[in-house]
């Protein structure tokens, strides 16, 4: 009973926030989308020989949106038993978390911070953007999840350091400041809500919600004491409460100094517009310049915006 009644609590909100009725939204959160790959430059220069081998064992579609990149319409148990994918040649991740990184460009040469990094994909994709020539530092506190965060990152060829502070804490912690920065929150994570498990919802609630849009506003406070005068952060979710996207946002702009969002365009897959109210919630009207991804058989749901600071 109790299941079902966080359900409907779940697909009301759903409704609300994409403006859809109750059996688009249950079909949308209704099924996995399909992963991605990602080919791993940092590890081969010869990409389109390494494309007609995965190719071989398995259905792939190119991203038009992101160079080196693929949907895997079928064959993925192939790829991740495959020697390509032990010996980090690839990566496998759903598209949607492809975006924050390509939105955030980070440069050759620059100073990065991958401030809520495990498990660690983003920072590849970082390294990868930048030829592995750039400073990078990838965080995360949690001591298992650090670990592997390492693990993999050696896996993949990256070259960074590896810190361990929390989030919100590292304005304390770190010393310098960072041309790019990436926030990539932890979250509720109900972009990945299958509702066709019976457990799906089992630890997710309003409270927990509420929580973490707490924890997002003081790491993105935090970081932004990082973030260089005319640097660029990057905010994302993979989850869908306002609570956790526009409304941390809104409080960016109305409450750091120099706080100036850009616009994303419109080039993503299921791409829409950030929500300027929510609730009898009125957002900032900049806050309309991020984006949110609507879930498909493709991507899952995610929030991005890219900030600049001003001075």
């Amino acid at each position: 009973m109790l299941a079902e009644i966080k359900k409907q609590q779940f697909l009301s909100r759903i409704c609300r926030a994409y403006g859809a009725d109750i059996t688009t939204a249950a079909k949308l959160f209704g099924h996995k989308p399909i992963s991605s790959l990602r080919l791993n430059l940092l590890k081969t220069d010869k990409p389109a020989q390494l494309v007609t081998q995965l190719s071989a064992i398995a259905n792939l579609v190119p991203i038009p949106w992101s160079p080196n990149a693929f949907w895997i319409e079928s064959g993925k148990d192939a790829l991740v038993t495959s020697s390509f994918f032990a010996e980090g040649l690839i990566t496998i991740q759903n598209s949607s978390s492809l975006i924050p990184v390509q939105v955030l460009n980070p440069a050759e040469g620059s100073s990065v911070l991958d401030a809520c990094s495990s498990p660690g994909l983003k920072a590849s994709h970082i390294a990868q953007l930048c030829g592995n020539k750039v400073d990078l530092i990838a965080n995360e506190p949690d001591r298992t999840r650090n670990a592997k965060l390492r693990k993999l990152l050696e896996l993949l060829g990256v070259k960074c350091r590896v810190s361990n502070s929390p989030a919100q804490f590292l304005a304390a912690q770190i010393e310098k400041q960072f041309d790019f920065i990436l926030v990539d929150a932890p979250c509720s994570g109900e972009g990945m809500m299958d509702l066709s498990k019976p457990d799906a919802l089992k630890y997710w609630s309003l409270k927990k919600v509420h929580n973490l849009a707490k924890l997002q506003k003081r790491i993105l406070a935090s970081t932004w004491k990082l973030l260089k005068p005319g640097g660029k952060l990057v905010y994302s979710t993979c989850t869908v409460s306002p609570e956790e996207n526009e409304a941390v946002i809104d409080y960016a702009v109305k409450k750091l100094h120099g706080v100036e969002v850009e616009k994303i365009g419109d080039q993503f897959t299921s791409c829409t517009p950030a929500l300027l109210d929510w609730e009898n919630r009125k957002f900032d009207n900049r806050v309309g310049k991020a984006i949110r991804i609507i879930p498909n058989g493709r991507m899952e749901a995610f929030f991005v915006c890219k900030l600049t600071k001003m001075d």
